[in-house]
């Protein structure tokens, strides 16, 4: 290993350090303790004082987080405590394990662990504070905890399709369960480009077909347990429906939020507003190569090993039937509405992180130069996006739940009806012990 590869090494680990460290400051600037923040501790509370009954009373949505995260949620709640600091860190940590996933999902695909795999882990970890709000990409009651699910059911997949295929496809079975009866958004992203990807296989994948149809059949048999929720054991859960868009005007409105969804997860709209050049820079080495990583896949695909074509398969479906359903389909128009296109955020990293390290040593210089400016760009735009949150303190902001709950004891109200964000009422009950409802 030559002394420049060490020097770079070097540099890409303390930048993951330095991410770490910003990415967890950012993630108590972006979030606060508001209603669903507070929907794991009242859940909690609730299954500690009546048992599991309790979660037949409550009233779930079709995004229901019962299976997936909340058992998870609830361990470190026991191991941590309950606090402020441990409901906002656990989005934060779900964040960090995407970002692991990302370069894991990158050394699966090379086949070795390699610079590309710390830069995978470093563009992970230095999304920045904007994305991470728009995105909710380290909020704990988001799709950000099924897009770990969604990285794992690939890399199982892919290796289920070269061997203990049988073994794969429990463990799929198993996911497919867990990630799509706790969230739905799991089907469109993972689930069903999965089926598709495999069922191409099974049928022209020599030597694979086999694997791939046992893969198909774990796949089945955990959506179904999911959609007869548990075979009706978990019949209280509501189930999710589908509706299309019904005017052009509503139409235009998608479109419009899909290439919002650009600035939401990309610094671009920072960087123009800091420097129209490197804005523009950022934006037209944005589209280019993302353009060659799409314009090389079309055309060497069916030349890669079999993981790497499943893989790079996978995403690209993943990528077309999320976009589809989020242009086509009714989704809110809040500010939050980007979450629904995490998938498509991750799948474009895991595609030009691979075809760019893939094809590093016969590209041209003028694309390594390109790659390389975008990734210092994207990281520079990561820690710039918010100083102040990193350089003090993290702090955890209840918006003024706890005050409002003194308040309410200090005039004997204990009972109440509140709304659910505006005035945090789950959070007032749960800071205040519960003595406040």
């Amino acid at each position: 290993m030559g002394a420049f590869k060490k020097l770079l090494i070097a540099a890409l680990l303390l930048a993951v350090a330095f991410g770490l460290w910003t990415s967890f400051h950012y993630t108590f600037k972006a979030y606060s303790l508001d209603g669903d923040a507070a929907f794991f501790p009242m859940l909690w509370h609730g299954w500690r004082e009546h048992g599991l009954d309790f979660f037949r009373s409550w009233n779930f949505d079709q995004d229901n987080w019962l299976f997936s995260p909340a058992p998870l949620v609830f361990l470190a709640y026991y191991v941590f405590g309950l606090n402020g600091y441990t409901v906002l860190g656990l989005g934060w940590a779900f964040f960090v394990v995407n970002a692991l996933l990302l370069a894991i999902m990158t050394r699966f695909l090379l086949g070795r662990w390699s610079l590309a795999a710390l830069v995978a882990l470093c563009l992970g970890l230095f999304a920045g504070e904007h994305a991470m709000k728009k995105g909710l990409l380290a909020y704990t009651v988001c799709h950000n905890t099924s897009m770990a699910w969604t990285f794992i059911a690939v890399i199982t997949a892919a290796y289920g399709i070269e061997k203990l295929s049988g073994l794969c496809a429990f463990i799929l079975a198993c996911i497919t369960f867990i990630a799509a009866v706790s969230d739905p958004w799991f089907n469109a992203a993972c689930s069903m480009p999965l089926v598709l990807v495999l069922s191409v296989m099974s049928v022209k994948g020599k030597g694979h077909r086999r694997q791939s149809r046992n893969l198909l059949l774990g796949i089945a048999a955990g959506w179904a347990l999911a959609y007869t929720r548990l075979l009706g054991l978990a019949s209280f859960l509501s189930k999710g429906s589908i509706q299309f868009i019904s005017s052009p005007v509503r139409m235009f409105a998608n479109v419009h939020s899909y290439i919002a969804a650009v600035d939401a997860f990309l610094p671009s709209g920072q960087i123009l507003a800091c420097n129209h050049i490197a804005g523009t820079l950022f934006i037209i080495i944005s589209l280019v190569l993302a353009f060659e990583s799409f314009r090389w896949l079309a055309l060497r695909i069916k030349y890669l090993q079999a993981r790497q074509a499943m893989i790079a398969g996978f995403f690209l479906c993943s990528i077309l039937i999320m976009s589809a359903a989020f242009l086509f389909l009714l989704v809110d128009a809040g500010p939050y509405r980007f979450r629904y296109l995490v998938n498509v955020y991750y799948g474009l990293l895991v595609i030009a992180v691979f075809v760019f390290a893939f094809r590093w040593a016969d590209l041209p210089v003028i694309f390594r130069a390109a790659a390389s400016i975008w990734v210092l760009i994207f990281m520079a735009a990561g820690v710039a996006s918010d100083p102040v949150a990193w350089e003090k303190a993290a702090k955890v902001n209840d918006q003024g739940a706890s005050a409002l709950a003194r308040f309410l004891d200090q005039n004997g109200l204990h009972y109440g009806y509140g709304d659910y964000f505006a005035a945090s009422a789950d959070t007032v009950s749960w800071v205040s012990g519960y003595r406040n409802i």
